[in-house]
């Protein structure tokens, strides 16, 4: 269970794509509020699940992008899945959540960097783009240590 770095979303692979899906569908549903180390920070926002809703309608758009199929009840705010009850949340909190761009402020360069590296150590596809990031994220920390 892992929440990638909103900028990757659009170059994740089509596994790692539908694992996250998948994650935010359990998120979403019965499995919010249990504890897991790589994902704990969605539970510190303060907008709470309103933030996942934000963060998983930019995965569902990429989905789509792909002509991947899904259940599109997704794409409502206070659907919650088949077995927990959906939920009312404020359009405001969401509309303006889209608008900023960066949901959680934990996903920093710190995170993506960890995460574009964690996708090279595992082998799996990674665009020129995305090694670029590592590049600039680089050269604004001062070089590949940070010094």
């Amino acid at each position: 269970m892992r929440l990638w770095h909103q900028a990757l979303i659009p170059y994740l692979d089509n596994q790692r794509l539908c694992d996250l899906h998948q994650t935010c569908c359990n998120l979403r549903g019965l499995g919010w509020g249990k504890k897991n180390r790589l994902i704990n920070f969605v539970y510190e926002h303060p907008f709470g699940e309103e933030a996942l809703v934000a963060y998983y309608y930019s995965v569902l758009l990429e989905m789509d992008r792909r002509h991947f199929n899904f259940e599109t009840l997704w794409m409502q705010p206070d659907y919650c899945g088949k077995r927990r009850e959906r939920r009312q949340y404020v359009p405001k909190v969401l509309k303006a959540l889209r608008m900023t761009g960066v949901i959680y402020p934990q996903q920093d360069n710190a995170f993506l960097k960890k995460d574009i590296q964690d996708l090279i150590d595992r082998g799996a596809p990674v665009s020129e783009e995305v090694r670029s990031m590592l590049e600039v994220i680089d050269s604004v920390e001062g070089g590949p240590d940070g010094v």
